[in-house]
């Protein structure tokens, strides 16, 4: 098991100092972008998923938020070059309007022929150092997570929990960092009828998240559904409203976990931005429904740290 050096973390996170931005820099977060597959196709006629893709990309190009952040299942299949090209437009839009973009693999990454889709991802978002991804902007660390538990060898998932814990703990000491953002793709709590939570990531990500005095809100996709929990005293949100395929969830006295919300007050497909103001972060959701191709925006959440 590989063991990290605490001070050399806080040096490279102090190597990004340059590129921290003032205060009220906006960061975008999307997930599960990825276009039906086949049999979806069947079951889902009348989603018109990737219009909604398609404008929620267009929204975030003219929203420009300093960076944008993508939470896996950006394609249906990693392993096809033709899907990649498709997304490449956006990408490449993005690097016209000067937007950083970062990513984690979904499951959808690993599809068909994991190692292509790996080829795939690796070309446009480079290698993870261990299955982790961080940058900080404006005091606002967001820590990438893979959580494909099953596609990682042993030794990979011990050095991939091994940085986590040390990224963690550096961004808590360095006063370059006001509150932490941590990031999944499969989240810990949902009560999507589709998907299951992730036992993996509620046992083996979470605490530390927890623990972490300013890390103030946990990030994932999987479940095509918007979702806020709380447990151990933070939040946690589900915003898989990417474009992919509606997911039927839990409600009422059949629900795995309380959901703080009710996901009829917002929208069908989405993204959210957050902005610090000094010690709050707050988190706003942009996207529309079927009926009305119209971006609005509606607050979601407001974190104190």
């Amino acid at each position: 098991m590989m063991t990290y050096n605490l001070r050399l973390i806080t040096t490279i996170i102090l190597l990004f100092t340059p590129f921290l931005l003032s205060a009220q820099s906006e960061i975008a977060f999307i997930a599960d972008t990825q276009a039906k597959l086949k049999l979806e196709k069947i079951i889902s006629k009348n989603e018109q998923n990737k219009q909604a893709t398609d404008s929620l990309c267009a929204y975030i190009l003219r929203r420009q938020p300093t960076a944008l952040f993508m939470l896996g299942d950006i394609v249906n299949s990693g392993s096809s070059l033709k899907k990649w090209k498709i997304m490449d437009l956006f990408f490449n839009a993005l690097q016209q309007k000067n937007i950083k973009y970062y990513a984690i693999q979904g499951n959808h990454e690993y599809m068909f022929d994991a190692k292509k889709g790996m080829e795939n991802f690796e070309r446009r978002f480079g290698k993870l150092n261990d299955n982790i991804n961080f940058r900080v902007i404006d005091s606002v660390a967001v820590v990438m997570i893979n959580s494909n538990f099953t596609k990682l060898a042993t030794a990979e998932i011990q050095n991939m929990l091994s940085r986590y814990a040390a990224v963690m703990d550096s961004l808590q000491l360095s006063q370059n960092v006001k509150c932490i953002v941590v990031a999944t793709h499969h989240p810990p709590f949902t009560n999507s009828k589709i998907v299951k939570p992730s036992s993996e990531v509620a046992d083996m990500i979470v605490p530390k998240y927890i623990e972490t005095p300013k890390a103030v809100v946990f990030l994932s996709g999987h479940a095509h559904l918007l979702e806020v929990f709380e447990y151990g005293g933070k939040h946690f949100c589900v915003i898989g409203g990417g474009g992919g395929r509606k997911q039927q969830q839990r409600k009422g006295d059949n629900q795995r976990y309380k959901n703080l919300i009710d996901d009829a007050e917002y929208y069908r497909y989405f993204y959210i931005t957050t902005v610090r103001d000094a010690n709050f972060l707050h988190i706003n959701i942009h996207g529309m429904n079927i009926d009305e191709w119209t971006e609005k925006s509606k607050k979601l959440l407001t974190v104190e740290f």
